[in-house]
């Protein structure tokens, strides 16, 4: 498992020492293919192509009309569509980052993570915000990377301690500012900002819920370490 920066010595069976490098979870140890944040890399560029590529949005948003007509995908997909260069940009940025830093500490849970996220908050606008006719943006699942990855980080000591603990608190008072005063805006079909708050309230419980999930399975199996 990935932990705080140092040097360790390790006895091989044969006698020999072998030395391996400890880092923090933000810088990967590793330089083979498998460690390499694909996943992130796949995801961002699925996202940019969405955009750029003529007629795939209104095929893949979130539009609750078509989606009580059957087209369940929308629930997920939705979160892939964006308006404009800076909505697309900054979406894209945030989560090339954490979901970087996600897949250097456990490769396989980003996918899941993303999945899951993406498909509560979609649920949640269905049962919750029947006015929301569209939706796009994928600012709730990045908010459950963040989520996630802040509270998987509370387990480190040292200095990316004390910043996951900072990044969870800002966290936490941004979307209850939303949520009181509906602080935050997506960009809705028309060209309009649509305030929806509680995409990003429900990502941050979704990133809880997988981390809590994780945590037990692992604790279950008497293995901390990271998935690879």
């Amino acid at each position: 498992p990935l932990s705080q920066g140092g040097l360790k010595v390790i006895r091989a069976g044969t006698g020999h020492t072998a030395w391996s490098m400890k880092m923090t979870p933000a810088i990967a140890t590793a330089t083979s293919p498998s460690r390499l944040p694909w996943r992130t890399a796949v995801l961002a560029v699925g996202g940019g192509l969405v955009y750029l590529l003529p007629g795939v949005a209104e095929y893949f948003i979130y539009d609750r009309s078509a989606i009580f007509s059957g087209e369940i995908w929308r629930l997920v997909t939705g979160h892939v569509v964006h308006y404009s260069p800076s909505h697309l940009a900054y979406n894209l940025m945030a989560f090339a980052a954490v979901g970087a830093i996600i897949e250097l500490q456990a490769s396989r849970r980003l996918l899941p993570l993303c999945t899951v996220s993406a498909l509560l908050i979609g649920i949640s606008l269905l049962g919750f915000r029947p006015d929301l006719h569209y939706f796009a943006g994928a600012s709730g699942v990045v908010t459950a990377a963040v989520a996630y990855c802040a509270l998987s980080g509370l387990s480190v000591s040292g200095p990316w301690r004390i910043l996951c603990l900072v990044v969870l608190l800002l966290l936490i008072g941004k979307i209850a500012l939303e949520l009181f005063w509906s602080g935050s805006s997506l960009v809705g079909i028309t060209g309009e900002f649509v305030v929806v708050p509680l995409s990003h309230a429900v990502g941050a419980v979704s990133g809880l819920l997988m981390f809590a999930w994780w945590r037990r399975r692992k604790e279950s199996t008497g293995d901390l370490g990271s998935d690879q």
